[in-house]
């Protein structure tokens, strides 16, 4: 008996040639398990000549066994109960997919603007610690050179009550006071500078103020080589914030970036590697520095940003 394939979106199946079209969609209704009024709502056809033919009639199912083709096409009809019911299955499934993703998206905004927030409570705790960190700084500096002024009244105040007792002491033929070395108030300063201040505050721009500024013409009578008593440099009124020499004898380094912060030439050599910022070097004890403005490139490798 000659055979028929059944096509039903890829899935074949071949069975006898039917002789009606009653028959035929019996045949499909067994085959794939069909109801009979689902496979009645099909789209039988069959391809002839480059052309789609539909099988609706019994007269049409005459005319395909006389063309004598070997496979029937099925599809799904849009108005078919089978078809309706999947589009609303597939709606329902959309449906809930957008559900979900509308979740998903709400809680995603709510999780970020949770994360800004913590972000900016955290940057306005820092900014205040900063600043109350800086409120220190101000006092520490303001207390140092209140304590530093006093330091330097009263030495005044003990030279000239040393003057006028060696001037006492010459007229009574006597030998005058050996003048003694006064021990720095200032001795471990170094220290508390270089771990608590100059790592910690971001100094980038430093005035020096209440200086008079270097007079360029006097540069060509400067004489690097000018040297006071015995032979040394003496900068008065300078203490070394190394060792606490004072007053700093020999050159001078002074920082270009801190406020008041001088080095001796033994301090500058073994704290080098320490105090990280750039120094002057002062030959002469004269010169006056009027103002320093120091740029510091934070790419520099050397350089530590706090």
């Amino acid at each position: 008996m000659k055979k028929v394939n059944l096509n039903f979106f890829g899935e074949k199946v071949e069975i006898n040639m039917p002789t009606s079209l009653q028959s035929l969609k019996q045949s499909i209704s067994d085959q794939f398990l069909f109801s009979p009024s689902d496979a009645a709502e099909l789209i039988i056809g069959y391809m002839k000549n480059l052309g789609k033919k539909i099988i609706e009639t019994e007269k049409d199912f005459q005319n395909f066994l006389k063309d004598k083709i070997s496979q029937i096409d099925l599809d799904i009809n849009e108005n078919s109960r089978i078809y309706q019911e999947n589009v609303i299955e597939i709606e329902n499934e959309n449906e809930k997919n957008k559900k979900e993703l509308e979740t998903l998206e709400n809680n995603r905004k709510k999780l970020i603007e949770e994360n800004e927030k913590e972000i900016k409570e955290s940057k306005e705790k820092i900014s205040q610690m900063q600043k109350q960190l800086m409120e220190i700084h101000k006092k520490i500096y303001s207390q140092r050179m209140e304590l530093r002024k006093k330091y330097f009244e009263n030495l005044k105040k003990v030279e000239e009550e040393d003057k006028k007792i060696n001037d006492l002491r010459i007229k009574l033929n006597l030998q005058p006071l050996e003048k003694k070395e006064q021990k720095p108030i200032f001795h471990n300063y170094h220290h508390f500078h270089n771990k608590f201040l100059c790592k910690r505050m971001p100094f980038k721009y430093c005035k020096i103020q209440n200086q008079k500024p270097m007079n360029l013409n006097e540069k060509k009578n400067f004489n690097i080589n000018e040297k006071k008593e015995d032979n040394k440099i003496i900068h008065k009124n300078i203490i070394c914030d190394g060792c606490g020499m004072h007053p700093l004898i020999g050159i001078r380094y002074k920082c270009s970036v801190c406020n008041d912060f001088d080095y001796c030439e033994k301090c500058e050599e073994k704290f080098k590697n320490e105090h990280q910022h750039p120094f002057i070097k002062i030959y002469n004890p004269e010169q006056k520095i009027g103002f320093i403005k120091c740029c510091i490139d934070e790419k520099f490798p050397t350089f530590k940003k706090h």
